[in-house]
């Protein structure tokens, strides 16, 4: 029983953090992207795909992740005081 609960644990907390990280960083990345390819990535692919690739997912996330990174160390130098 002990293996099993470790085992929802360990998967759970693996979503999570997964999860976590592309809602969190998904949108500061995507707007990062639009405004700096003018409008042109990330594309959606229409209703008949229904969804972007994962592997773009994560390409964008990580672009938020370093947007966000970026702008906290900015205001951490500039407007922290």
């Amino acid at each position: 029983m002990d293996i099993v609960l470790h085992l929802l644990g360990s998967v759970s907390s693996f979503l999570l953090r997964l999860l976590g990280f592309q809602l969190l960083f998904f949108w500061p990345g995507w707007l990062v992207l639009r405004l700096l390819t003018l409008g042109c990535y990330p594309r959606f692919l229409g209703p008949r795909c229904n969804a972007w690739a994962y592997e773009d997912v994560e390409l964008v996330s990580c672009i938020g992740l370093v947007a966000v990174l970026l702008a906290l160390a900015l205001w951490a130098h500039y407007g922290a005081g």
